[in-house]
């Protein structure tokens, strides 16, 4: 007749998957195939059992606890039988399941905020989310990631996306998301945008930006951090603008880094995904603020970090960098400090006191940093010759004038 080996003691989570177990390792019958056993199978309330191709498939419903048994049977042809139980552990999970957050503009319609969703663990169901209080639709992406999608209203003034993803997993667990995203409609001037807690903003010239197009702004949680990135990072920064990869003009992003910008190697440092490494930014220093500052040219994710000694210098009012420069080597970066709000123009001349270039011409900007860049050519897009170049600022109660050298 058929013996039924003891059979192991084993720990399964509520609310987990099935596991398998194959039964040929648990019966001894010298007479008979193990293809010719038929196994049977009684399970305690409180678990989920069944037996397929010499397997025994089980599983703990959400919210059991203690233990279970569950009994087998093993027949041979001549109606001889033996049994064993199983005694299963159950193992409580107490994890509430975290949500990672991406947040991207609609690559097709412009408003569009698409807003991704990472699971830390398999759900019962799709997550519920709440955009500023209203329920919204919630997509299977078919990637084990869902996905939200909130319209930006037609306003050209900074706004709080006030996001809230719950979801629960399959031991029962109800866990919940919260982040607030900055987003603003830019005119064609564009504009500056804030995080929540003021702490980090962003100057958005118009050359980079068109009509209706957005900048989004939003500290990353611990949930968001992307593989690589470190225990530790600090306060982590996500800028987008016009959902591309590449930016037409530099933005300038602004960090306040209170006592610790008097650090000699206090700096801004972009996130290399390819490499998986900090990169250092060029950062412009006001150590009688605190705020650190950085032009940078690539969307993606910042932090106040350790950057090299040559990658700071000192706020000035008006400054560009390199100087001189070389076309061959590229354009030059114009550093502006708007000290009042209000009417901005940058202009460049020669040295006859012609106008060859207007740069910036602004009916409104915020006070604060500014960047915007200048390629050597005239506003016909013409190439000048090589020489000393003049560029003067001009805004509400004040002017100032600085002088380059163009190289060809």
């Amino acid at each position: 007749p058929p013996v039924v080996t003891p059979l192991p003691q084993i720990l399964l989570p509520a609310g987990g998957p099935e596991q398998a177990l194959s039964l040929d390792l648990y019966v001894e019958d010298a007479d008979t195939p193990d293809d010719e056993i038929d196994w049977t199978v009684i399970a305690e309330p409180g678990v989920a059992a069944r037996i397929e191709a010499r397997r025994l498939f089980v599983s703990i419903p959400a919210e059991q606890q203690g233990s279970r048994e569950v009994t087998l049977s093993a027949e041979d042809p001549q109606g001889n039988r033996d049994e064993g139980t199983l005694i299963i552990l159950i193992q409580q999970d107490d994890e509430l399941p975290g949500f990672a957050l991406e947040v991207k503009q609609n690559a097709v319609v412009g408003d569009l905020l698409d807003i991704i969703i990472q699971p830390s663990e398999e759900l019962t169901g799709p997550p519920q989310v709440t955009i500023n209080g209203v329920a919204v639709e919630v997509r299977d992406r078919g990637d084990g990631t869902y996905e939200a999608s909130y319209a930006v209203p037609p306003v050209d003034m900074e706004q709080t996306v006030a996001v809230i993803v719950t979801g629960r997993d399959r031991a029962g667990n109800l866990g919940e998301r919260s982040i607030d995203i900055t987003a603003k409609r830019l005119s064609g001037s564009g504009g500056s945008v804030a995080v929540e807690d003021g702490q980090a903003t962003v100057n958005v010239p118009s050359a980079v930006v068109g009509p209706g197009r957005l900048a989004v702004f939003y500290p990353l949680g611990k949930e968001d951090r992307p593989v690589g990135i470190g225990d530790d990072p600090g306060t982590l920064i996500f800028l987008a603008v016009n959902g591309e990869n590449d930016l037409m003009s530099p933005v300038t992003l602004n960090l306040f880094a209170g006592a610790q910008v008097g650090d000699p190697d206090t700096g801004v440092e972009h996130w290399k995904p390819m490499t998986q490494l900090w990169e250092d930014v060029p950062t412009v220093v006001d150590e009688d603020t605190g705020w650190l500052s950085a032009s940078v040219t690539e969307p993606g994710i910042y932090r106040i970090g350790q950057v090299e000694p040559g990658n700071r210098r000192p706020a000035s009012q008006l400054n560009n960098y390199p100087n001189p420069f070389n076309l061959i080597e590229g354009d030059t970066s114009i550093e502006y400090e708007v000290t009042q709000s209000g009417g901005v123009v940058l202009e460049v001349y020669n040295l006859l006191g012609q106008r060859v270039r207007l740069l910036v011409d602004e009916g409104f900007q915020a006070a604060g940093l500014w960047t915007t860049t200048w390629d050597g050519r005239d506003d016909d897009g013409l190439i000048l010759a090589s020489g000393i170049y003049i560029y003067r600022l001009r805004e509400p109660g004040a002017k100032r004038v600085r002088q380059m050298l163009l190289l060809k």
